[in-house]
């Protein structure tokens, strides 16, 4: 017989296990506590790593609205999260909060803006954002808003414009439109609800407009702009603000164009004596001006948002088009448009290529499908695809630009993202010289090749060449090189141009290493993809063969949201002698090099470092 003990030892086992379980399959069942959660998130877009973080309120469950908001210049996330606070009305108000990240903390506004790069395609990547937060939470699409502060204030309203059947309603604080509204022209879909905060005092982006250097509108314009887009009446009503703050040294105008198209309105709050400040955030910066507390921003936004939802938030539109090839030599007779549309609930969709000339009067267009037999891959992928006839079209550049229609809505999208192709050209490299180094070279950034480019069409100028020189050898670091050839008029040959190349710091041996060459021009391949050129029988030798360098780290952790364990180390390598086989150079350095995560970043050689400990010593 089993004594009792054992069998209550193993009832309590057997308690323990089935407790366990079911907290786990509870765990599995409702993945998400009660408890608000900040997360982490990154995707890939246009061949980027891009990043974005997401605030899941208390309480959180499927459907609820979703708010992006969009940091200033030169702010990260993190910051501009703990000074606009906005996460803590999110928590209480249920509603889901996004933070992306520029790339290089700026925004492509498309405004004039020395600050900015011009070719990063944010409002791409925003549209993405969208669909994976979606896919990840289940968010109400027909409830989704986008707000933002200075350079996002201005691209919030790019993406109003240009995305405009993704957003509810925008608000911006102290970010305006630029000349781009005009120059596009932007038209967005439907009228959009808009609310605009902004200081008279704002010393970087004037109430006024006119910043040296800048394309940037004035808050004036930039209201009648969308009064005019919503068919607003042309007399706002103006209200004064309760002064609850007598300290803040601002006070505050409501003026409000109600009664636009769709029961839309367009709010501004203008802050009289107010800086370049979101209204009641948590602290002060550097020149900011006085910050207004009569009013937070955060809940004016929000109960601005919330009267409105978006009827067009499942609408079929087009999110990418190419061209293959981009160069179309007199050997091609047809090319291949394809194109990537957005159709969440499968609605019936007719999707067009327009075919543009930029300088020639040529204009048509093609329908593309999705069916699996036009260069679409697949049926139903929502990938489509065509053919175009080419031969006999004139020298020239071509724009391709996506329009789909959803014929459920019965609303068209025009892509602002266009393809290019060109008959121009081509553009070959006409000479190609090794600059003046010896058999031998350390480690450095001479030149190492004059390239020259001759465009052999015979119409067309090819306008802002552009190469550059790739290679996949190990020892050539980084492994692109590229220079600007300006413009090259037909028939003719441009400036010689040095290209500089960098070697690996590591590399002791003979090189050998072919070096690719693409050529564009305006932004499009001309289909010299493949020149080769060669980096052959150049000795890099580090230090002489008797002596082994040691290496010298100075380096501390500074943690980024996607990599929290990064290292960056100075290296410091002992001063020794620089031989070749010809040449000894008796000269003592001390090369520095830049490591991120062990991987070295090229820099020059400095004097003797100071004051640096030595972390940690070890043989190269």
């Amino acid at each position: 017989m089993i004594p009792y003990s054992h069998h209550l030892a193993f009832f309590l086992t057997m308690s323990r296990w089935v407790s366990f379980v079911g907290i786990l399959m509870l765990l599995l069942i409702c993945p998400r506590p009660a408890s608000s959660q900040w997360q982490m998130h990154s995707l890939e877009h246009d061949g980027m790593a891009r990043y974005y973080g997401v605030f899941l309120p208390q309480d959180f469950q499927p459907n609820m609205p979703m708010v992006v908001s969009v940091h200033g210049y030169s702010e990260t996330f993190e910051w501009y999260r703990d000074y606009t606070v906005m996460h803590e009305h999110a928590d209480t108000a249920g509603f889901v909060l996004v933070y992306p990240l520029g790339h290089g903390r700026a925004w492509n506004s498309g405004g004039v803006d020395t600050r900015t790069i011009y070719d990063v395609d944010d409002v791409g990547f925003i549209s993405e954002i969208i669909d994976t937060v979606h896919a990840n939470y289940n968010v109400d699409l027909q409830r989704v808003y986008c707000c933002g502060f200075s350079n996002g204030g201005e691209m919030t309203y790019r993406l109003a414009c240009e995305l405009g059947q993704r957003f509810a309603a925008v608000a911006s604080v102290a970010g305006c439109l630029s000349d781009i509204a005009d120059n596009a022209p932007w038209y967005p879909l439907r009228p959009m609800p808009v609310l605009h905060f902004h200081g008279t005092h704002d010393t970087f982006e004037y109430y006024d407009g006119n910043r040296p250097g800048f394309d940037l509108w004035s808050v004036a314009r930039t209201l009648d702009f969308w009064v005019q887009r919503n068919n607003c009446p042309a007399a706002p009503e103006t209200v004064w603000v309760p002064d609850i703050d007598t300290t803040d040294n601002s006070t505050v105008q409501k003026i409000t164009y109600g009664n636009c198209s769709d029961s839309t309105q367009i709010i501004h709050y203008k802050i009289i004596d107010g800086g370049h400040t979101w209204p009641g955030s948590t602290f002060s910066y550097g020149a900011e001006g006085n910050k207004n507390n009569d009013i937070s921003a955060n809940v004016v936004m929000w109960d601005f948002f919330k009267e409105y939802s978006n009827p067009l938030g499942n609408m079929t539109f087009g999110k990418w088009v190419d061209v293959d090839p981009s160069y179309a030599s007199p050997q091609v007779d047809s090319l291949y448009i394809t194109g990537e549309i957005r159709n969440p609930v499968g609605h019936p969709v007719t999707v067009r290529a327009f075919i543009e000339g930029i300088e020639t009067s040529y204009l048509d267009s093609l329908e593309l499908f999705d069916d699996g037999q036009h260069g679409d891959v697949a049926p139903g992928d929502n990938l489509f695809g065509g053919e175009i006839a080419v031969s006999g079209l004139e020298e020239d550049f071509y724009k391709v630009v996506l329009m789909t229609y959803d014929g459920t809505l019965g609303k068209s999208y025009v892509l602002r993202k266009w393809a290019t192709f060109t008959t121009a050209g081509p553009l070959v490299i006409d000479t190609a010289s090794r600059g003046a180094l010896p058999d031998t070279v350390f480690w450095c950034d001479a030149p190492l090749f004059w390239l020259n480019l001759r465009n052999l069409g015979s119409v067309r100028a090819a306008r802002n060449v552009y190469m550059k020189l790739e290679s996949d050898h190990s020892c050539v670091f980084p492994p692109a090189s590229a220079a600007p050839f300006g413009d090259i008029q037909p028939k003719e040959t441009g400036l010689d141009t040095p290209f500089k190349v960098w070697f690996h710091p590591t590399c002791t041996e003979t090189l050998n290493a072919r070096m690719v060459a693409r050529i564009m021009s305006e932004g499009t391949n001309t289909g010299v993809t493949h020149s080769r050129l060669s980096l052959s029988q150049i000795r890099l030798v580090w230090m002489s063969r008797a002596e082994s360098p040691t290496l010298t780290t100075c380096g501390k952790t500074t943690p980024t949201p996607s990599t929290p364990a990064r290292r960056l180390s100075l290296l410091f390598l002992t001063p020794g002698i620089f031989h070749s086989e010809s040449t000894t150079y008796w000269e003592k350095k001390w090369p520095r090099l830049l490591m991120v995560n062990n991987q070295l970043v090229p820099s020059k050689p400095h004097g003797t470092p100071q004051g640096c400990p030595a972390a940690s010593t070890s043989t190269a």
